[in-house]
């Protein structure tokens, strides 16, 4: 995400920048869902909630989400579910956005993790490294469930 300047409330140009997790205020203070968690609560939504199925945001979500869904919505949710509370375990060490961002995106390395997610620059590449190798014997584990 390129950084885009934002008029404030004030008159002062407030700066947005992925890189450094300044994503406005919209998105201060709440919580990035994955893209297995969306699908659930679209799921939820068709099966006896509101009926907004017929909208193209929904019809396009959906399709979305379904394009990376490895399984049944409650499988995919316990997925999801280990994959949080690996990444809670640090501590503090990640931002719900980059939670997100490395559940959906599921870097193999490092490198790779900080060159899709800047903001992940400031840690320490063999603690990231750590990190995504325990996610990675997850999803190979899975594989073979």
């Amino acid at each position: 995400m390129a950084s885009r300047s934002k008029i404030a409330k004030r008159g002062a140009p407030e700066q947005e920048d992925a890189a450094e997790l300044k994503l406005g205020d919209e998105f201060n203070d709440v919580g990035c869902l994955l893209n297995a968690e969306v699908q659930y609560l679209l799921a939820r939504t068709s099966n006896g909630g509101p009926t907004v199925n017929d909208s193209a945001v929904y019809r396009k979500t959906w399709e979305h989400v379904q394009s990376y869904s490895s399984g049944t919505v409650e499988q995919t949710l316990t997925d999801v579910q280990n994959i949080r509370s690996i990444l809670d375990r640090t501590e503090g060490l990640f931002k719900p956005f980059e939670i997100a961002q490395i559940g959906n995106l599921a870097p193999g390395s490092a490198e790779e993790a900080k060159a899709l997610i800047p903001s992940l620059n400031r840690v320490d590449d063999e603690i990231l490294q750590s990190i995504l190798d325990e996610l990675k014997v997850l999803r190979s584990y899975k594989g073979r469930a």
